[in-house]
């Protein structure tokens, strides 16, 4: 008995010696190739600023900048989507945004480490579920021997196609790759679970399996189809495929695209005639948005299979099909894909996994390749649906290699092409990455690709503005104006909305009416071209015109700070002081830090000759705008400046003037004031800052007479 004690003592030690195995060595060097690979081709993109939708779903969505983790706070993340705003909407994904703003607010590196990690976890994952799938009994005997190089290679290939960069490196896609790794980590739980002996494992496995389903359709509406993976997975490759099968999981996946097809409609439409509705604001209809699917599906594939970063894009120019032969591709695309499925069912009992990593592809494009009226193309989509796009190449080489087992220059060529396309694939994804670290790069890229869609024009013009070019911004919305294609036609009204913004910067008054009048054509219910044609017919003098446009503006959003704002400006400029200080009260109500209102509200009180209060706001305005900088800041202090003059407080007149001259300059002071002399709207006496102005250069022991006489 004691022998036998020692014996078992024994083995305890040699298992504790032998920790890990041989096979948890190899799982371990596979997620340390996966880590180098993945963080390898990616370091770039840390300081990839946050682009185009990134703005609309994080950067400016009030609803996800937690600053504390309430109930209250979390929950309103949930309600993120600012399509569906009292609808709960991809909540795992926006919920990930907001914990990224909680910990490092607008941050990117912090966005770009979960994107990076989503990705590796999900290269992880899906190396191990082709793993354990290629052990299992239904095809061990084919692929075990080369199980683990199959699943390596297959999972190399697809973590490091430059097809992924949009879901990586893009922040807000997130959405996508959230819900492929939670997906993948579903069916490896499924997995699990079917072949464990034990029931209890089984149970949790299964019961985390749900969870993990949830979670990834709560990332995007596309993981919907998880169930129909699975159903498709269990009656191939667990149960093997039989006549009995097929019958029996044909049905299941009937009842089950039936399902699917009613939840994407309420999830994106809420009914047929709404779904059909829809395709009014895009620029094509359903029959051709499935026509051109077919050629979408192929190009995918081409992408997937030659990924060169000339080939990819964010914004792709597609042909639409307007019937089966125009263009004559379109019949092409669809026989070929119908030629692809018919030998994907034609091996499905000899060659079951190649059948299922096809039938993969297709069936999880079905979402957002079929009648759902979203936008055309997006290389995005292709992250779950590729997910086992490489098994086949991956089997292919391994059995080239046996193949050629007696040929061994053959294996060292067919080896040597295999790490060229990897190490190729990883150096494309690498400079496809440079192209997202800005925004001019990035639509520069998409202008030299796709010359004839009006977005890339647009949005190239909006980083020229940004930058200070207002002409070449001026001449790309002119450009995306002329070329008048859009993917959504709500967009259309996007190069006026910025032409305004361009006019406004040079003071073209003339062509912000202009283009106020076509954007009010194209979309009359914006209530800021209103603000904007307001404020345009403000500065050319026409002061009822522009009364009628703030209200307007008003009727459209009741809490427009802007137009409550610009009503009180042009009021204070009418001379009904009294209303003018209700407007401009209401607009303070709505936006306290509103500098511009202050300044009127201050002007107004000074008409009223309550001196006290246009003190106070005046000083309000500088407190709430501390850099000396800014015209804002300089225009207060010489309101006080004004005020003080009249009032007779030589001590506080002589302090702010000293202030001004010192923070200011001399030189910039005197433009200042030119150019308030000119504008006969300015309500402040430029006659009394020269004389104030010049005593307090005098003081400073300057002899400033010439220039002030040289200002006059």
């Amino acid at each position: 008995m004691a022998n036998c004690t020692q014996h078992q003592k024994s083995n305890l030690l040699n298992m504790d010696h032998d920790w890990p195995s041989q096979h948890e060595k190899r799982v371990i060097f596979a997620f340390i190739s996966l880590l180098i690979t993945v963080f390898a081709i990616y370091g770039n993109t840390f300081q990839v600023p946050f682009h185009y939708d990134d703005h609309v779903h994080i950067t400016n969505n009030k609803k996800l900048h937690l600053t504390e983790l309430t109930f209250k706070n979390i929950k309103q993340t949930f309600f993120g989507s600012y399509n569906s705003p009292n609808a709960i909407s991809r909540p795992v994904a926006y919920f990930s945004f907001a914990l990224n703003y909680f910990f490092g607010r607008d941050n990117v590196a912090g966005y770009h480490l979960v994107n990076i990690s989503i990705h590796l976890t999900a290269s992880c994952f899906l190396f191990l579920f082709i793993f354990n799938t290629l052990k299992l009994p239904t095809i061990k005997a084919n692929y075990h021997p080369n199980a683990y190089l199959i699943a390596l290679l297959a999972t190399v290939m697809w973590a490091s196609n430059p097809v992924q960069t949009q879901a990586v490196t893009y922040i807000v896609q997130r959405m996508a790759s959230l819900a492929g790794m939670f997906y993948i980590i579903a069916m490896y739980l499924y997995l699990k679970g079917r072949t464990s002996d034990k029931v209890y494992p089984k149970i949790c496995f299964l019961v985390l399996c749900s969870v993990s389903g949830l979670l990834a359709l709560g990332s995007k509406e596309n993981a919907v189809m998880l169930p129909l993976s699975l159903v498709i997975y269990d009656s191939m490759l667990i149960q093997g495929v039989t006549q009995d099968n097929i019958t029996k999981h044909l049905i299941i996946l009937l009842v089950g695209v039936v399902i699917v097809t009613g939840f994407g409609l309420i999830a994106t439409s809420g009914n047929l005639l709404s779904l059909f509705a829809s395709y009014t604001i895009i620029p094509f209809s359903l029959t051709e948005r499935l026509l051109t699917e077919s050629r979408i599906i192929i190009f995918y594939i081409s992408l997937l299979l030659y990924p060169m970063p000339y080939r990819l894009n964010l914004t792709h120019d597609i042909e639409l099909s307007y019937s089966l032969f125009n263009p004559f591709t379109t019949i092409v695309s669809i026989l070929l894909i119908a030629s692809i499925i018919a030998v994907a069912l034609s091996c499905v009992k000899k060659r079951p996994l190649i059948s299922f990593s096809i039938f993969f592809f297709f069936l999880n494009h079905v979402i957002e390749s079929s009648i759902f009226p979203l936008e055309l193309i997006y290389e995005h989509r292709n992250y779950l649906p590729s997910m086992f796009f490489f098994v086949p190449f991956a089997i292919l080489f391994l059995k080239s290699l046996d193949y050629f087992s007696y040929k061994k220059s053959m294996q060292i060529l067919l080896t040597a092409f295999t790490i060229l396309v990897i190490v190729g694939q990883g150096h494309a994804t690498y400079i496809r990455n440079d192209i997202w670290k800005s925004q001019e790069s990035l639509w520069f890229d998409s202008v030299t690709k796709s010359f004839y869609l009006s977005l890339p024009h647009m949005n190239l013009g909006k980083c020229y503005f940004d930058k200070g070019f207002v002409e070449k911004a001026i001449i790309e919305n002119k450009l995306a104006l002329k070329v008048d294609r859009y993917l959504n036609t709500t967009c259309r009204v996007g190069p006026h909305l910025n032409l305004i913004a361009c006019y406004f910067k040079i003071n073209d008054f003339d062509n912000v009416i202009k283009h106020c009048s076509l954007a009010q054509a194209i979309n009359p219910n914006i209530s800021s071209i209103y603000d904007d044609l307001a404020l345009a017919l403000l500065e050319k003098g026409d002061l009822n015109a522009a009364y009628h446009n703030a209200r307007k503006s008003l009727s459209l959003n009741v809490k427009n700070a802007l137009a409550y704002a610009l009503s009180g400006r042009i009021l204070l400029a009418q001379r009904h002081f009294e209303s003018a200080v209700a407007e401009l009260k209401k607009a303070l109500e709505l936006d306290p830090n509103m500098i511009e209102a202050i300044i009127d509200l201050a002007l107004t009180y000074k008409q009223k000759k309550d001196y006290s209060e246009s003190i106070r706001h005046f000083k309000m305005a500088i407190i709430k705008d501390p850099n000396p900088q800014n015209f804002e800041h300089i225009y207060a202090k010489l309101g006080l400046l004004e005020l003080y003059s009249l009032i007779g407080d030589e001590k506080a007149l002589k302090k702010v003037a000293f202030n001004l001259i010192r923070s200011v300059g001399k030189e910039r002071l005197s433009n200042i004031l030119d150019n308030l002399k000119i504008n006969d709207r300015s309500l402040i006496n430029v006659g009394i800052l020269l004389s104030e102005i010049g005593k307090s250069y005098i003081k400073e022991g300057e002899d400033c007479l010439r220039k002030i006489n040289t200002i006059e």
